[in-house]
């Protein structure tokens, strides 16, 4: 399996309450998630967050992630910021220890029209200087 794969956001293997633009997910509203099956994560403590490119057009929204399906364990949170429908590169930290091979979930909790995202991928730890995140990835 490769660790850290680039996932578009559009190659789920199931989903409720989204719609498709392209290769975009959008309408994130509270309760509708999206499913993606054979993701990675390798060994405890390679994975240590997820990056993705989203754009929104209002704050306070939340999106968990959560391994397996929609009441599956809770990894972590992504907050989406108001980026006035410009697309943004993000990473949010995996507040837990996963391995091996996974299903994983996004669902919005909060607030209508949370986000819209073209991808996702894996993420090791990152060396942080104070001002940035320095990995391979970014």
């Amino acid at each position: 399996f490769e660790l850290f794969p680039h996932k578009n956001a559009t190659d789920s293997a199931a989903q409720s309450g989204l719609a498709t633009s392209g290769e975009s997910l959008y309408d994130f509203d509270s309760g509708d998630w999206v499913t993606y099956t054979g993701i990675w994560f390798g060994a405890v403590g390679d994975t240590a967050r997820i990056r993705l490119q989203f754009s929104a057009f209002n704050d306070g929204g939340k999106i968990e992630a959560r391994l397996g399906g929609v009441d599956g364990e809770i990894i972590g949170y992504f907050y989406p910021w108001n980026t006035y429908g410009e697309y943004e590169d993000a990473a949010f930290d995996i507040d837990t220890d996963v391995q091996g091979l996974q299903q994983l979930t996004f669902k919005s909790t909060s607030s209508s029209d949370v986000m819209n995202f073209t991808w996702f991928e894996l993420a090791p730890e990152c060396e942080s200087t104070g001002f940035i995140c320095l990995d391979n990835s970014d």
